[in-house]
């Protein structure tokens, strides 16, 4: 029997009963698809979130597939070391029921290890709570480690919360950011490039708002030519460029008649054309090999000049090896060395500037 097919199958199956398994509030227990005994991380990909009966059915099936110490985990799980067998219905499902009693019985402050004790913390706004480590989490979401860290004496305050019992506020350094000597307090006219929405406020406030980081929409404010926009925010007024037509509406042709209206996102899928094939139309007025264009722009031959005087002919590369040269031009070249045109230019171009010498032997005499 092919366990590891089976394997396969039985977690394809369950991942994608995963989400409706997890809102339904059942006990879940996560597991390793590739063991961590066989080099499986806890990256996302390698996780997957299981019933107790299906964590036993996994762990069973890896037994199979790999033996040896993979039995490790049913013999813990069955309390069975004598012998490696395959555990019987009844007894997944006792052992499926003791694991999610035992989770019950320990779950949050019921885990002996749990930190149960009531401290007081003040804020800088004043505010004075008397609660739990827990409460703190899930009441003001304080960051669990940088909580520990605090109570634990490695740091004296966390997101504007000190314990008054060991430090007063000017001790630990806490204070307002909007009391700081450099805090901008001009209120700015914001506009958002893709939704035209207004807004007016200040660097912090867009901060606290949309996140980012700081600097970058002070960048905006100081108008920064590395960062013009934030998050599709700018300031009202001023002329950004863009590398490209994103949000704009562009008004297409094509040689046989058809006519588009749309932006260019819309246009590649219209024409079936590449990105950077929709933005030389757009940015550069250029024809796509199917006779697209922009809507004023007069019509012309594929890789004709823009002045049409004459078509554009192709550059031809020579290479030489053995004595026998072949020659043609990169569409040519990328079929005789069965590779694509993009491949050739990068050679040719490693080649010019002395980064290699041949490509599969061959040596590029001229062009």
């Amino acid at each position: 029997m092919n366990y590891e097919r089976i394997y396969n199958e039985f977690i394809l199956d369950r991942r994608e009963k995963q989400d409706e398994l997890c809102l339904s509030g059942e006990y879940m227990e996560r597991h390793h698809i590739i063991p961590r005994a066989k080099n499986g991380t806890d990256n996302f990909e390698n996780l997957i979130l299981l019933t107790a009966e299906d964590h036993i059915r996994a762990h069973l099936l890896l037994a199979k597939i790999h033996g040896g110490t993979m039995w490790g985990p049913i013999f813990y799980i069955l309390g069975n070391r004598k012998k490696r067998r395959i555990p019987t219905k009844t007894e997944v499902k006792i052992a499926a029921l003791a694991k999610r009693e035992a989770s019950k019985a320990y779950m949050g402050t019921n885990n002996p290890t749990a930190d149960n004790k009531i401290y007081t913390f003040e804020n800088i706004n004043g505010e004075v709570v008397i609660a739990t480590k827990w409460h703190m989490i899930k009441q003001y979401g304080i960051n669990h480690q940088n909580l520990n860290c605090m109570l634990h004496g490695a740091s004296l305050s966390t997101e504007g919360w000190f314990l008054p019992d060991r430090n007063t506020a000017e001790e630990v350094g806490v204070r307002d950011g909007r009391k700081n000597g450099m805090f901008n307090e001009e209120v700015y006219h914001w506009i958002n490039y893709d939704t035209k929405k207004e807004e007016y406020s200040t660097i912090f406030d867009m901060y606290k708002k949309y996140g980012g980081s700081r600097a970058s929409w002070t960048s905006v404010v100081t108008n920064s030519k590395e960062k013009p926009t934030m998050k599709g925010w700018h300031i009202y007024g001023r002329e950004i460029k863009t590398r490209s037509g994103k949000g704009k509406v562009f008004e297409f042709v094509n040689s046989d008649g058809r006519e588009f209206k749309g932006t260019q996102k819309e246009f590649l899928k219209v024409a079936g054309v590449s990105c950077s094939a929709g933005t030389r139309v757009t940015k550069y007025k250029s024809i796509t090999k199917n006779g697209w264009r922009l809507k004023g722009v007069e019509n012309r031959n594929f890789n004709q000049s823009k002045d049409g005087t004459a078509r554009r002919k192709p550059k031809v590369f020579r290479f030489k090896k053995d004595g026998k040269i072949v020659y043609g031009d990169r569409n040519e070249l990328s079929r005789f060395f069965n590779s694509t045109p993009a491949s050739i230019s990068a050679v040719i171009y490693s080649i010019k500037n002395g980064k290699s010498k041949s490509y599969k032997g061959w040596i590029l005499i001229n062009e």
